[in-house]
């Protein structure tokens, strides 16, 4: 079975994560070398983010040693909770409250919250979490009536 790039976060920090269909998620760290500026065309080194995911990641954020994912999985490395969207760092995957009650398309970062959107209609069960949610303070918070 061959893979694809599905897609790819890469802040000014230099770290480098990436999705591959069906299910890796890896990284490379600095420094990481622009194929176009590369004389081989290579990368650098990469490694997988524990045993990654069960489905696709659609979204990736990077945030210092934080990568954030979501999508359609519904484990990250087995880990209990991580149900459409996960945190990677310290070398593990975390969960972020319970999870989704399903997919994950969008994130965003903005001032120590990460914002999710995607067809779910819970975050961790919080009321008014409808298709959009905010985590801070790892809690799930909605916005409006989402």
């Amino acid at each position: 079975m061959s893979s694809r790039v599905r897609l790819i976060a890469a802040p000014l920090t230099g770290l480098l994560a990436v999705s591959l269909a069906p299910t890796t998620i890896s990284q490379a760290a600095p420094p990481v070398v622009s194929p176009y500026s590369a004389p081989d065309g290579a990368l650098g080194s990469f490694s997988a983010l524990g045993a990654g995911a069960n489905n696709v990641a659609y979204e990736l954020i990077v945030d210092d040693d934080t990568v954030y994912a979501g999508g359609l999985f519904t484990t990250a490395s087995g880990v209990p909770g991580t149900s459409y969207i996960a945190a990677w760092s310290d070398d593990t995957w975390h969960a972020l409250g319970t999870g989704t009650s399903t997919f994950v398309l969008a994130m965003t970062l903005a001032d120590d919250t990460l914002y999710a959107g995607g067809g779910f209609t819970s975050a961790s069960g919080v009321p008014g979490t409808n298709y959009i949610a905010a985590w801070s303070d790892d809690t799930w918070n909605a916005l409006g009536t989402g």
